[in-house]
């Protein structure tokens, strides 16, 4: 359907597909609640929906061109969360329970793992509840089992087109400074494949160096350094505020990024976002309710919009 309505290739709109399936149901809910829905046709009428909502995202032409122009004129400072790295196959938190459940059962052996699946398991969310990730951040033992888990995952992870657009961006120089809340390694290993050389990279408070990728939540190249886990507020770097401020660039380009760690979102993006264009890409932005600045994309779709128009 992808490609022969919308003109654009179906992996493209991984996982936009399964926003557009959950807005076509909600919108078919609302004819049956308003007695308007043709039962027979409901198949139709939520295939009807889904084309509607993937074809606000391909209208978001205008919106990309001004970002492009933006970063083209000013560069930018980009944050990126984990809508990234999830399109290289790494878990993100919600599907983190085969990496947390036989962990818990080593702390609780009398408890198997399905018992966990179901207790740690917030059903509104899908995600794992707080108290079950604070269980594994207080043991250091375990702690570090999960640590080693991921890096084994995240080294068996290759970078995919949003990395190396991200990084070519950064080479570039329209991206100004890179902040990433992600563990894993995989822009590093993208920097080192296009230029041979480490990029350079700050990993605590207090270090500032103009134009570098900033890991505020911990990294795969430092088991026993600081890793703040999904039941966490985020660990803003006040140093990186302050760099922040004091640069010219009125361009703030968030994606990928839930935005539900407060601390991130309280002493990072509530101090930069005032003076600047922010620009928000994830896929959960609604296309047909958003703002001129949000766009509803995955962070490979927006990365492959926005090379198109660099280089138009």
């Amino acid at each position: 359907m992808v490609r022969r309505r919308l003109r654009e290739e179906p992996s493209d709109f991984d996982p936009l597909i399964e926003y557009a399936i959950q807005y076509a149901v909600k919108e078919f809910r609302k004819e049956l609640e308003d007695g308007t829905a043709v039962l027979r046709l409901v198949e139709d009428t939520i295939y009807h929906y889904c084309v509607v909502y993937l074809r606000a995202i391909v209208g978001q032409y205008f919106k990309f061109k001004n970002l492009v122009e933006a970063l083209r004129q000013f560069g930018a400072f980009f944050l990126v969360g984990a809508g990234v790295s999830f399109e290289s196959e790494l878990p993100i938190a919600r599907h983190m329970g085969p990496l947390v459940f036989p962990l818990l059962t080593r702390l609780h052996p009398k408890t198997d793992y399905a018992d966990w699946e179901s207790a740690c398991t917030d059903p509104s969310s899908s995600l794992i509840r707080a108290d079950c990730w604070k269980q594994i951040k207080d043991n250091p033992e375990i702690l570090d089992s999960f640590k080693l888990e991921f890096k084994r995952l995240s080294d068996g992870k290759d970078p995919v087109k949003s990395h190396e657009l991200i990084v070519k961006y950064f080479i570039d120089g329209k991206i100004l400074e890179l902040i990433c809340l992600n563990w894993d390694s995989l822009i590093e290993r993208e920097y080192e494949k296009q230029t041979g050389i480490r990029i350079s990279k700050i990993s605590s408070d207090g270090i500032v160096r103009p134009h570098s990728l900033w890991k505020l939540h911990g990294d795969v190249e430092d088991i026993h350094g600081n890793w703040i886990l999904p039941h966490e507020e985020g660990q803003p770097f006040m140093s990186l505020v302050m760099h922040l401020n004091s640069l010219t660039s009125p361009v703030f380009v968030i994606i990928g990024y839930s935005e539900r760690e407060i601390r991130i979102s309280g002493d990072i993006i509530s101090k930069v976002e005032p003076l600047r264009q922010t620009f928000r890409i994830r896929p959960d932005i609604n296309p047909l309710t958003a703002t001129e600045r949000d766009i509803a994309s995955s962070a490979r779709y927006a990365m492959k919009k926005i090379d198109e128009l660099m280089s138009s």
